[in-house]
Formats: structure tokens, C-alpha cells, sequence
């Protein structure tokens, strides 16, 4: 789809916001994803889930962890594949501990690799059979917040 120059939105919960991060990196990265370096098509739209990505933990566990002493840290972060990194985490959700993302990127900011990064709290009501679950997937995409994002995309 980037290559082919399509709109893409990528959405991600949980810990696929971790595996969707790391491979963000590599294709903007390593020399074996030239031809997507190449095409200069960012994802417009990265929409992170009840994201665990603000984590200390999780973030020593990014495939980027170890570039943070390279090139100023220039090496760190995805570059240049991401327009706009619009992060959701719901209120009580168990997963998503730091529910602020920009703070823990925002040398992605400062180095110019992504246009914006914004954080939104909202509530997750799921529940079923009587059981509250703040981080259920089905609750993100139900909110309001999570479908007008989505919708501005498609507009």
C-alpha cells in the first residue's frame, strides 16, 4: 500500500501497537526497505489502542531500544513514515498504565520524523455478561473519539 502511494490508516491495540511500532521502524530504517524509504508515502494516520508503548519495560523491549546512542539518537524512532501518531488510551485500562505517548516521543517531534503526536483519554464502557473491561478493543472502536478520528481519515 505504500508503495502504491495508497492513504493509509493504521490502526493498533495492545501489544500490536509494540509490533506495529517496530516494524514502522524498519521499513523506515533498514536498507532491505529502501524501495518504501524511497516512495515518501508516511502512514497518514497511526492510531494507537490501549497502548502499553509508554511503558519503561516495553519501551527497552522496542527493536529501536538499542539505538538510543547512536547518531545523537538520531537512529531511535521511526522517520519519516508516520504523518500523524494519534494515541487512545481509555480511563482504568489496565494495559495502557502511562496513557501519554507524546512525552515519551517527542524527539520524534523534535528530529521532524512525524508531523504530530496526540494523546486522547476516553472512557471504554465495554462489558459483557456484567464484567467491565476498559481494555477491550470492541470499547475503543465503539467511542466516539476513536470513530470520528477514523472518519476524518476516510474524509
Amino acid at each position: 500500500a505504500l508503495l502504491n502511494g495508497d492513504d493509509v490508516c493504521l490502526v493498533s491495540h495492545s501489544m500490536g501497537t509494540m509490533v506495529s511500532y517496530d516494524v514502522l521502524w524498519k521499513f523506515s530504517r533498514m536498507s532491505e526497505y529502501k524501495d518504501i524509504q524511497n516512495a515518501e508515502n508516511p502512514v497518514s494516520l497511526f492510531l494507537t489502542l490501549g497502548s502499553p508503548l509508554g511503558e519503561a519495560g516495553d519501551k527497552a523491549n522496542l527493536y529501536d531500544a538499542e539505538e538510543r546512542n547512536h547518531s545523537g539518537g538520531t537512529d531511535k524512532f521511526p522517520k519519516g513514515i508516520i504523518k500523524s501518531w494519534q494515541n487512545i488510551a481509555a480511563y482504568d485500562d489496565f494495559i495502557s498504565h502511562d496513557p501519554s505517548l507524546k512525552d515519551d516521543f517527542r524527539a520524534m517531534l523534535k528530529f521532524d520524523f512525524v508531523e504530530e503526536i496526540e494523546d486522547h483519554r476516553i472512557y471504554n464502557c465495554w462489558a459483557f455478561e456484567g464484567d467491565a473491561n476498559p481494555h477491550k478493543f470492541y470499547g475503543y472502536l465503539a467511542n466516539p473519539k476513536t470513530a470520528g478520528l477514523i472518519a476524518d481519515w476516510m474524509d
